[in-house]
């Protein structure tokens, strides 16, 4: 009975959640030059293959440096300032890299 009443509460708050996570997935938020700046100096750092995207283990590198506190760059990304950079904070960081690159061509 008890396994029975949390999958309940379980299910209850799951459903109350849906909705605001459904609409924060699709929002994309605006991107402003302080984060292009540091996006661009990220991607200059941590692209080690030089490929112009940071890929699975250049971000992990990213995550591990910053919860260690060695890159300054990245805290722009942080919004919750928890020292960590989670998936929605990197989302940002890409999507700031994106838009440092849809501005070089439009120069």
């Amino acid at each position: 009975m008890k396994k029975l009443n949390m999958a309940i509460l379980g299910l209850c708050c799951l459903g109350l959640l849906a909705p605001a996570l459904a609409s924060a997935k699709g929002k994309k938020t605006k991107t402003t030059p302080e984060q292009v700046t540091a996006a661009k100096s990220i991607l200059t750092k941590y692209d080690a293959n030089t490929n112009g995207v940071l890929d699975a283990d250049e971000i992990t590198k990213l995550q591990k440096d910053y919860a260690a506190g060695n890159e300054s760059d990245a805290q722009v990304f942080d919004v919750n300032s928890d020292k960590t950079l989670d998936d929605t904070e990197i989302a940002a960081l890409q999507q700031a890299l994106t838009a440092k690159k849809h501005k070089k061509k439009a120069e």
